[in-house]
């Protein structure tokens, strides 16, 4: 370890070391180049309080930290909290969560001086907001849009042989989250992770989506999903987000990209504490800016992720923007919001829609679907998305109850392209004479006048409120 000299540094110098704070926070990682932008926000920072480190432990061998033990899920900090890889999950006073304690159980450490003065920690956002700008300069090279119909992916006309019933898609489900819990554990941590990992969930998803495209929209939104699991959430928009880019006719590799940008999109949302995620009170400043920062952090995360395209890292940071420029962090407009990241939005949208939360049961994909169609309308999101997050779910989307001409009331399991309103149904609670339970109907396959869908319904004991919050 040894203090910064900054006298030393010019632009163009790429690090040896990381660049730490005496609190333990990771400025800058081995490999980075320092721009002039980057040196000027280093220079309005104390250069006694910088050091340059192989890790995190050189400090604490130093008596600068100490290691934080017994960290668990409940408890409130007392002070700042670091991880092995230098970032600050938890700040003074907040409640540890699962996730959380999952990443602490990796390294946790708290510094032993003087606590990180407000002048200090606002320096350091100063510096990742640096950071975010360099990669800016990037993403100005890159394309936003994303043309339909060039090489589309190829998709079975049928949904070949092998789809399983709700318990094997829930079970599909579960499995791809933890797969990705762990990914996400290391990169909130700050551990340098392959994307190779986050792509072999990917590879799954793509591979299922082209041998069953019309039942693959099922891994997003049937059975119950767990509250505020952040694994979980990101699993279910990158299964819909690739949904959609095959609706949109992108070609293999783009569908990929929107799905991988599905699952990394919200890796800053790590930061901030389950309790501002999920609150129903209103936030103070301090807080909203703590939201408002995830997109930006979410970047700096993503610096850890090894041969990860830049593209992901671009379409994260605006993934909260809106057409209507009513969005954040810079309030941009349409047209300078790339698709990947109008996909992302949409899929993330969709997905919170469907989820229960504490003050209400979850909503009828129905209802969710048609509040993101108004929207649409209002001019918040792409309208070309939301068709296609339409086709991809139906018009009674897939997990929907609907009450059938015939009186049975059945589930949505499926779509065909050019048939939204005609979907694969499964009968699950037969009135008619001639109603069998669990008997799969295909409406694409049978005229409207011996089988139309009536009405979306409440499902038995499915829990779904017809209200739209």
């Amino acid at each position: 370890m040894q203090p910064l000299d900054i006298r030393r540094i010019r632009p163009g110098d790429v690090l040896q070391k990381g660049l730490y704070t005496r609190h333990g926070i990771k400025l800058l990682g081995a490999g980075a180049r320092v721009s002039e932008g980057l040196l000027r926000a280093l220079r309005e920072m104390p250069a006694s309080d910088l050091f340059f480190a192989d890790s995190i432990e050189e400090l604490q061998r130093a008596r600068m930290l100490s290691p934080a033990k017994g960290v668990e899920v409940g408890q409130r900090t007392n002070r700042d909290l670091v991880t092995v890889g230098g970032f600050v999950v938890a700040e003074e006073g907040d409640e540890i969560d699962p996730l959380h304690s999952q990443v602490f159980d990796l390294g946790a450490y708290t510094g032993l001086g003087e606590r990180e003065t407000a002048r200090a920690r606002a320096q350091r956002i100063k510096l990742a907001d640096r950071i975010v700008s360099e990669h800016e300069r990037k993403w100005a090279e890159l394309a936003l849009r994303i043309p339909s119909g060039v090489s589309p992916i190829r998709l079975a006309d049928q949904d070949e042989p092998g789809w399983g019933d709700e318990a094997w898609v829930c079970r599909v489900r579960a499995e791809g989250t933890e797969r990705f819990r762990d990914v996400l554990t290391r990169v909130v941590a700050g551990v340098a992770t392959e994307v190779d990992e986050a792509n072999a969930i990917i590879d799954d998803l793509m591979e299922r989506v082209q041998r069953c495209p019309s039942q693959f929209p099922q891994l997003a939104v049937l059975g119950l999903r767990t509250h505020d699991d952040l694994a979980e959430h990101a699993y279910t928009t990158a299964v819909l987000s690739i949904a959609i880019a095959c609706r949109l006719r992108w070609t293999h590799e783009e569908a990929r990209i929107a799905g991988l940008t599905g699952l990394l999109c919200d890796v800053g949302m790590g930061l901030i504490p389950q309790e501002l995620r999920t609150t129903d009170r209103p936030l103070n400043d301090a807080e909203i800016n703590r939201i408002w920062r995830h997109p930006a952090m979410s970047v700096v995360l993503l610096d850890g992720m090894r041969d990860l395209p830049e593209i992901v890292r671009f379409a994260a940071y605006q993934h909260h923007e809106r057409e209507n420029g009513t969005g954040y962090p810079n309030y941009r407009k349409g047209a300078r919001i790339t698709d990947f990241a109008k996909v992302a939005s949409v899929a993330d949208a969709y997905c919170a829609g469907t989820l229960p939360r504490t003050e209400r049961k979850p909503r009828r994909p129905y209802d969710a679907l048609a509040e993101l169609i108004m929207l649409g309308a209002q001019g918040m999101y792409d309208r070309r998305i939301i068709r296609a997050l339409a086709e991809a779910v139906g018009l009674y989307p897939i997990g929907s109850f609907v009450r059938l001409s015939s009186g049975d009331v059945a589930q949505v399991m499926g779509v065909r392209a050019g048939t939204l309103d005609r979907p694969q149904v499964r009968v699950v609670q037969p009135i008619s004479g001639g109603g069998l339970l669990g008997q799969v109907i295909d409406l694409s396959r049978l005229a409207p006048g011996d089988l139309s869908i009536i009405q979306a319904t409440e499902g038995p004991g499915s829990g779904y409120s017809a209200r739209v919050a």
